[in-house]
C-alpha cells in the first residue's frame, strides 16, 4: 500500500500552488468534498497562462507556451494509472521524463510521493511536523 500526502497537505499545497501560479484555486471544502469520492476527478483550472491539475494523488500544470509538464506533487499511485493509461498509445516525452524524474527522486529518498522543491513553504511545514 502507497503512503500518500495526507488530504490536508494535498489541500495546501493547492494553496501554494495557487499563489505561486497566479490561478485561483478552490475553495477547501469544495476539495476536500471533490477528494473524498471513491473515484474522484482532477480540477482543471486555467488562467492566461497555463492549465492546472489537481488531484488526490497529483498536482500539475503545463505552461501554454511549452510542452513540458510540471509535477508540483504526484503519487506511485499517480504514476502507475498514467502508465497504464499508455499502455496502447506512446506517452509523450514530456510526461515520461517528469514521472522518470519523480519515480528516480522517490527511490532516492525511498518515499511514496514527490513533491518539487520548488515549493519551499510546504517542505518548511513539512518538516515540522
Amino acid at each position: 500500500m502507497y503512503k500518500n500526502l495526507k488530504i490536508g497537505d494535498v489541500i495546501d499545497l493547492c494553496r501554494e500552488t495557487g499563489e505561486n501560479l497566479n490561478i485561483t484555486i478552490p475553495d477547501d471544502e469544495t476539495i476536500l468534498k471533490e477528494f473524498s469520492l471513491q473515484i474522484p476527478l482532477p480540477f482543471i483550472l486555467k488562467n492566461d497562462e497555463l492549465q492546472l491539475w489537481i488531484d488526490r494523488y497529483y498536482i500539475a500544470y503545463s505552461r501554454y507556451d511549452e510542452t513540458a509538464v510540471h509535477y508540483v506533487y504526484v503519487s506511485k499511485l499517480h504514476i502507475n494509472e498514467e502508465r497504464n493509461s499508455y499502455k496502447r498509445r506512446k506517452m509523450p516525452n514530456e510526461i515520461k521524463q517528469a514521472l522518470d524524474y519523480a519515480e528516480r527522486q522517490m527511490d532516492k529518498y525511498n518515499m511514496d510521493y514527490y513533491v518539487s522543491k520548488k515549493f519551499f513553504k510546504f517542505f518548511s511545514k513539512l518538516q515540522t511536523k
